[in-house]
């Protein structure tokens, strides 16, 4: 399980996912289909989002400032008349979203964006989120990061959630300044969880990263944990 990026950036589950590109446009809106029945994510190619604002009845939405993508879970379906989405990415660039949704797998939109002349600027980017998702790539495909090393897992690296979700402990990096933990979360309930982040970050950890933010029945996340390094 792992990300990819240019046009197929996704952090992977057992969810299937479709990726969708779209060249942005602040003067016409971009028409997306959403899945009504798992999240959906938004990145834009070699930057990230700040904001993004929609109707709170029809949209739970989540940003993850480690890699700067939002994650949109519909509250009701929307299949007649479009709903509106505004995305705010880093470089202040502002692009309406009309969303319908449909039984579908999650969907992943991939917004592009242009320069002053119109080109685009995939190829003018050192983001620094693309260093960051090269580096949570090699954390979830098991590969171990550059200046890290890996080591056995201890009774600490334990990570106890409520039932019905279950926790296991993957494997463990061990930094100049941090240790990191990779887990698998998940779901033995009959009912869809929602998790996030922020709950289970705890007092003294740098940062939290989860790779789903919604698991139905049987469905699995990955989740990594740093700490500082005693």
């Amino acid at each position: 399980m792992f990300l990819r990026i240019v046009g197929t950036f996704f952090l992977c589950t057992s969810l299937a996912h479709a990726a969708v590109e779209k060249m942005m446009d602040e003067k016409a809106s971009i028409h997306v289909t959403f899945s009504r029945q798992s999240h959906n994510r938004i990145s834009v190619e070699h930057g990230s989002i700040r904001k993004l604002f929609g109707d709170q009845s029809l949209f739970s939405v989540t940003i993850d400032d480690v890699i700067g993508q939002a994650f949109v879970t519909l509250l009701q379906d929307i299949s007649e008349t479009p709903a509106s989405l505004t995305v705010v990415t880093s470089s202040g660039v502002v692009q309406d979203l009309l969303v319908l949704s449909e039984a579908k797998p999650s969907e992943h939109l991939i917004l592009k964006e242009m320069d002053e002349e119109g080109e685009s600027l995939a190829f003018f980017s050192t983001d620094f989120h693309a260093h960051t998702i090269d580096f949570l790539n090699d954390l979830l495909s098991g590969k171990t990061p550059l200046g890290y090393g890996k080591r056995s897992l201890q009774i600490g690296d334990q990570l106890e959630m409520p039932p019905p979700l279950q926790v296991t402990p993957l494997r463990v990096f061990e930094g100049p300044y941090e240790t990191i933990v990779v887990y698998q979360i998940g779901n033995s309930g009959r009912k869809p969880i929602v998790i996030h982040a922020d709950l289970i970050k705890k007092p003294g950890d740098n940062w939290v990263f989860l790779d789903a933010h919604e698991l139905d029945f049987t469905e699995n996340a990955l989740c990594i944990i740093s700490s500082p390094k005693d």
